[in-house]
């Protein structure tokens, strides 16, 4: 599937919707829905290219604008897009494009995770990947493809790397469980967040906090908390102490 004839469209979009006048936006959006009910699929997946591989050359704010638009539009009924065109229910661009796409769409954003080295772009990257996985897992539909990723990611020698896998973890704090043909170990798993706490990075160590409280609270069972828990929110509090 090609989607370099949408790039010139794109760049006109996403230049109206970050200007001031409200005519031009106005119009920008009504061509983005338009484009959307036509083609869900490439609309999709060219956000996700430009946004997560700077597909087309365009500036970060441009990049940055394809991740939001990619993460509000995929799982919102559209009207006018329909899976029964007789029933003439609206339904969102996700749940009407092949599953092929869906896993193209996913690894290029994967691939933007392991690869992409801005900062800002890093962290509204993370941002987007966790409300897709938020939004595929309400619908029974691991994405696979993350936590291998996500498991590199920890062990990184880039503090911007480390970071992004809490902020995962923290978004989708049963990533390690229902995304992966077999859960890892919940050691292994209270390893990972330790790294996390005693990390070189205040940044990292504050996101490992958060994905700490949401992997205790909702990505484990009574009895794996009771086996981890305790440890780990000593280490916690102890890094919180000691800045």
């Amino acid at each position: 599937m090609s989607t370099e004839h949408l790039l010139e469209n794109v760049g006109l979009i996403l230049e109206a919707l970050m200007g001031n006048a409200n005519g031009p936006r106005q119009e920008a959006e009504t061509r983005l829905r338009n484009l959307t009910i036509d083609q869900p699929a490439e609309i999709l997946l060219v956000f996700a290219q430009v946004g997560a591989l700077g597909v087309g050359g365009f500036q970060t704010d441009h990049r940055f604008l394809t991740l939001i638009l990619l993460k509000r539009l995929a799982f919102r009924p559209l009207p006018g897009l329909f899976l029964n065109p007789q029933a003439q229910v609206a339904t969102s661009p996700f749940d009407i494009i092949a599953e092929r796409t869906r896993a193209r769409i996913e690894d290029v954003l994967v691939t933007g995770l392991k690869d992409e080295i801005n900062v800002r772009m890093r962290k509204g990257l993370g941002d987007c990947v966790a409300g897709w996985i938020q939004q595929t897992s309400a619908r029974q539909r691991p994405c696979l493809a993350l936590p291998p990723v996500l498991l590199g990611l920890t062990t990184s020698s880039q503090p911007f790397h480390r970071f992004t896998s809490f902020q995962l973890l923290h978004a989708a704090p049963t990533l390690l469980v229902d995304s992966v043909s077999e859960p890892i170990p919940v050691k292994q798993l209270g390893h990972i967040l330790l790294a996390g706490l005693n990390d070189p990075s205040v940044d990292v160590r504050i996101e490992a906090m958060k994905a700490l409280k949401s992997v205790l609270q909702e990505g484990i069972g009574a009895k794996e908390r009771e086996l981890i828990g305790p440890a780990l929110v000593l280490e916690a509090f102890k890094a919180s102490v000691d800045g």
